[in-house]
């Protein structure tokens, strides 16, 4: 179990605040934040949770994004943001791995939006390229999940034919169901029809048609989120899709993924 000061036991899961809170918004005014606070480390942080600090802060650089509002707001984004994920990161590596913080910055170079910022800041727990366990904050509040996003035509197919094969097929329909019961959404791209080579009544066909396969759990403002029990939330419901994320680890870590890539960084939608 990842050790909190006032960490809860795993299955523990306390109740939320309703949804209303993260998706009606909450009221930005800037000027409380006008003057950055600076934090001498991001290592070593003890995690007292998520301030809704943070949120605030995405929606005002959802409102402003600019390097004027980013500049002022600097400091909020170190404290309430960075610094926390940061020790998540440090708290959780014990039993799950080395965990990266993603860049805020957008990479523009070929994007007709020049927004210079991510409305999101994501903290991923990779296995192979393109597989592992995800947390991301922004304005919406928490969303956490895990799984996949092929990094290679060969991991796709290995994906599929993973899916396609009775045994291994009919165990990860099972565990992906189990984790829609849990409150989990399926989400990531797919193509629109059957791929060459499988029957559109496939029984696992919508599976099949996918090349991303992420299962997250959009969770708003728990009324956790400000409390050290915060972490322990993110590690139990990891813990769930720890399963599916290690069957997964053998069928992608056997095909080698390509010169150079990266993991991706889109936005968890």
């Amino acid at each position: 179990m990842v050790s909190t000061q006032q960490g809860v036991p795993a299955g523990q899961l306390p109740s939320c605040v309703p949804i209303s809170r993260s998706s009606a918004r909450l009221t930005v005014d800037p000027s409380r934040y006008a003057v950055p606070r600076e934090t001498s480390s991001l290592r070593g942080v003890t995690f007292q949770g998520i301030p809704i600090r943070a949120l605030e802060f995405y929606e005002g650089l959802e409102a402003d994004n600019s390097r004027t509002y980013w500049t002022r707001q600097q400091g909020v984004y170190n404290d309430s943001v960075r610094a926390p994920l940061q020790a998540i990161a440090d708290a959780v590596e014990a039993e799950f791995g080395t965990a990266k913080l993603f860049r805020p910055h957008r990479d523009v170079r070929f994007s007709a939006d020049k927004s210079p910022y991510k409305t999101h800041q994501g903290l991923v727990v990779g296995k192979p390229p393109g597989l592992g366990y995800y947390v991301q904050i922004s304005a919406d509040g928490l969303a956490v999940g895990g799984g996949f996003h092929a990094t290679s035509p060969a991991q796709t197919a290995a994906w599929r034919a993973a899916v396609d094969a009775p045994g291994t097929g009919g165990e990860i329909a099972r565990l992906v169901t189990a984790a829609t019961a849990a409150g989990a959404e399926v989400r990531g791209d797919q193509v629109k029809t059957a791929p060459r080579g499988y029957a559109v009544d496939h029984p696992r066909i919508e599976l099949i048609r996918r090349h991303e396969l992420m299962l997250i759990e959009q969770l708003g403002a728990p009324d956790w989120l400000e409390t050290p029990a915060a972490v322990d939330e993110i590690a139990d419901r990891w813990r769930r899709l720890s399963p599916l994320i290690t069957m997964l680890d053998a069928i992608l870590s056997a095909v080698p993924p390509p010169t150079g890539h990266h993991a991706p960084t889109t936005r968890v939608r």
